[in-house]
């Protein structure tokens, strides 16, 4: 309700030393950047984007025009991306090798700690 694209996510429960635990997976964006689209008091405002903080693990509004310029380069390579794989897919240029997606290389550092 509250994010324009939506928030891709997944939730998955552990156990480990006789504790439970669940850990939340927020995916990072696909193409587009994530806006808020809705206020909720004054931990969400419209119109805003948030990141991860390098120093907590809390999620704050973008602090610096150098964090906004890094948003802003992904969502171009990853649209370069898509259009260059379109055009593959339509056979005006011949096919990039793909690289393994970070979702799956986390996964893979997740390997044997869990």
């Amino acid at each position: 309700n509250y994010a324009n694209p939506y928030v891709q996510f997944s939730v998955r429960k552990y156990v480990a030393g006789g504790k439970n635990f669940i850990l939340i997976k927020v995916e990072e964006f696909d193409t587009l950047p994530i806006i808020c689209k809705k206020s909720c008091g004054e931990t969400l405002q419209c119109g805003q984007m948030y990141t991860r903080s390098r120093g907590k693990p809390e999620s704050i509004q973008i602090p610096t025009q150098t964090e906004m310029r890094e948003i802003v380069s992904m969502a171009v390579e990853k649209e370069m991306r898509h259009f260059f794989e379109r055009m593959s897919r339509a056979g005006l240029i011949p096919s990039i090798p793909s690289e393994p997606s970070d979702s799956k290389l986390f996964d893979k550092e997740l390997e044997g700690l869990l």
